[in-house]
């Protein structure tokens, strides 16, 4: 069977090539080719993630456009070029957003290309309008996921966990819940893992891994960290590289004789094996974002490596709390009641544990069963949607993988 493998990042950052590599590599057996555009062909890591006998198909693509119908457009152009190329007998996108809405679109108006091919797409960000959505907005964003529905898949599977809950008659839809796939944790211990970081290993320590920005309410994590009432080795760190508009503010309260040695930064971009580093290191992982209502990687990871996190208390990541049991809900209100909440998560350390359900789920987020659910796609059929077509049937089958 000829698999095709399709990815239009323009950036070597972030999870896409990740997910990619992950995705080709699930097809073991199989002839599979990576279609990636040809602005990457001079990453030398892209053998790491994509050896033989995987294939890369470097197609040509111009420098990504600020409007995101222009990349879409290109990326559909790309993949109709590479369809028509190799043949493949199933298509797979590990990252559809945007592209699958346009190839809804055309797919409405009889214009597609993939009828004919087994076709799989996952979206990190999906489903129809969410609470505190209304007017026009409610009004786009159903439109935009009605026409997403209508593209020519065999499956449009869906990372988040909460808007697949959330569909009526997934199975009648061909929708379908996809893993985040989490690596497996260090084996270190605690204490090895912030000594490999450079971390002081004694007290509590709540981390946030990744870009630090006002995106992640970072400003407002570190206000309420100098106001609660912890203990003098409480700290905290920010594992990652730190943005312009933050590192003044952590660099004046680094200053202060208080916090100089409470507030720990590593600023700069982390390996993947720092990354996990950092989750082994905590005791809290820190998702005070505000005004998001996607999932979160880094929580996925923290729930999967047993971590609890403070969450903003809305969106998906309430429902990671209240579903899943994943740690304390932080009440962004102010300064002074995240404090509050700063301080419940320090205390919930010692005895924190997740639901059942959060507990399936840690399982269900594996490298295995991401694996396994891109690999079905090669015998799928209307009628394997009856196996999968809840959130707690999807959990069930990832205890067999």
């Amino acid at each position: 069977m000829k698999i095709l493998v399709f990815e239009h990042c323009l950036r070597l950052t972030g999870h896409r090539i990740p997910y990619a590599s992950l995705v080709a590599g699930s097809f073991a057996g199989q002839q599979v080719v990576v279609g990636i555009p040809q602005l990457l062909s001079g990453e030398s890591c892209l053998g790491d993630y994509f050896p033989p006998p995987i294939d890369i198909d470097f197609y040509p693509v111009k420098e990504q456009s600020p409007k995101p119908l222009a990349n879409s457009l290109s990326a559909r152009k790309s993949l109709l070029a590479l369809v028509s190329k190799h043949k493949p007998d199933l298509v797979a996108i590990p990252t559809a957003d945007g592209l699958a809405t346009l190839l809804g679109l055309f797919n409405l108006f009889g214009f597609s290309s993939l009828r004919r091919v087994r076709t799989d797409v996952c979206l990190m960000n999906g489903g129809k309008a969410r609470r505190g959505e209304n007017g026009v907005s409610k009004f786009l964003r159903n439109l935009k996921w009605w026409i997403t529905t209508r593209g020519p898949w065999q499956r449009l599977m869906l990372i988040d966990a909460k808007a697949f809950m959330e569909i009526e008659n997934p199975a009648a839809a061909k929708i379908a819940l996809c893993p985040d796939p989490v690596p497996a944790i260090s084996e270190k211990s605690k204490t090895e893992a912030r000594s490999s970081l450079g971390l002081p290993v004694d007290g509590r320590l709540i981390v946030s891994v990744g870009r630090q920005d006002k995106r992640k309410g970072i400003d407002s994590l570190l206000r309420s960290f100098v106001v609660a009432g912890l203990e003098p080795n409480d700290r905290i760190a920010l594992v990652g590289k730190l943005s312009p508009e933050i590192k003044p503010f952590v660099k004046e309260l680094q200053s202060d004789e208080r916090y100089a040695d409470r507030i720990l930064t590593i600023d700069r971009f982390v390996s993947e094996k720092e990354f996990i580093d950092a989750f082994k290191a905590s005791d809290i992982v820190a998702a005070t974002y505000p005004g998001t209502n996607c999932p979160s990687g880094v929580v996925c990871r923290a729930i999967s490596y047993n971590r609890p996190v403070l969450a903003t208390n809305s969106g998906w990541l309430r429902w990671t709390i209240e579903e899943l049991g994943a740690g304390v809900a932080a009440d962004m209100t102010t300064v002074k009641s995240l404090a509050v909440s700063l301080e419940n998560a320090f205390e919930l350390t010692g005895d924190f544990e997740l639901t059942k359900t959060g507990k399936l789920y840690a399982k269900f987020n594996s490298v295995a069963s991401y694996q396994e659910t891109w690999s079905r796609g090669m015998s799928w059929s209307d009628e394997s949607f009856t196996n999968f077509e809840s959130f707690d049937q999807c959990l069930e089958n990832a205890e067999i993988v």
